[in-house]
């Protein structure tokens, strides 16, 4: 360090420190050096040269040898585990065994809608639970069918092996429900019997009364198409537990 620099620092009016080291720049003269305002170097010296002292760097910004920082993650991006599902989508699904149970299950769950609808629903107290149960089963699983036709099943983010447990699961227990108020009511038949009276235009009503303290009044053919009625609907629970029983396999899986 040169008398100039000694006495600058001596004139400081404070101590110096190893720590406190200074790079001089000045120019040369007739009379030696000519000190500068100095500049703080870093304390440490790599290979005898001082290195000046870096600023520190803010998130983004590149360094003085052209090294860039890593990026910033974005809080906003985050990432979310993808639907799961194991029926294939599109008209591939038509040709697994599931995909043809919920066909099935939408064909004969209609037919169950429709002739209990067309029997004009002789006892209504009973028999509302069977149309509530079949028209609402055959929306659900038409839509199911939809997602899995189109294949918006696999933009929605929900785990669809445990929902299709689940739906077919709660549609066996109402649709078992279903089938036995359905069967009490036709078993349930008085055998009502219209017939017209002999030399006279007008008729009478016959009805057989059958063995128990519970009884309905149907017309013959309301008789008959309640039977259908009773058989579809268990011929759609037999659908629906296979149905069950093939979805709780593919969520264990």
């Amino acid at each position: 360090m040169s008398s100039n620099a000694t006495s600058w620092l001596q004139g400081s009016g404070r101590p110096v420190h190893l720590s406190d080291l200074f790079c001089w720049r000045g120019t040369h003269d007739s009379g030696g050096i000519s000190p500068a305002p100095p500049v703080r170097c870093a304390s440490g010296f790599s290979g005898g040269v001082r290195e000046p002292e870096r600023r520190p760097r803010k998130s983004g910004e590149r360094e003085a040898d052209g090294e860039m920082s890593e990026p910033a993650t974005n809080p906003a991006v985050t990432s979310f585990p993808g639907p799961t599902i194991s029926l294939p989508l599109g008209l591939e699904v038509l040709r697994t065994y599931s995909g043809a149970l919920i066909c099935l299950e939408i064909l004969f769950g209609g037919l169950v809608w429709i002739l209990v609808a067309s029997s004009n629903v002789p006892v209504p107290l009973l028999q509302g639970w069977v149309m509530f149960v079949s028209v609402t089963a055959f929306f659900l699983s038409s839509a199911y069918l939809f997602l899995l036709i189109t294949g918006l099943a696999d933009r929605i983010n929900i785990d669809w092996n445990f929902l299709d447990v689940f739906y077919h699961f709660v549609a066996l227990l109402f649709y078992f429900a279903a089938f036995v108020l359905e069967a009490a009511t036709t078993a349930a038949n008085g055998g009502a019997i219209i017939t017209p009276l002999p030399n006279s235009t007008g008729t009478v009503m016959c009805i057989h009364y059958p063995r128990g303290n519970v009884f309905t009044v149907m017309t013959g053919n309301q008789f008959n198409i309640n039977v259908v009625a009773t058989v579809f609907a268990f011929v759609v629970t037999l659908f629906y537990s296979c149905s069950l029983v093939m979805a709780f396999k593919r969520w264990r899986i």
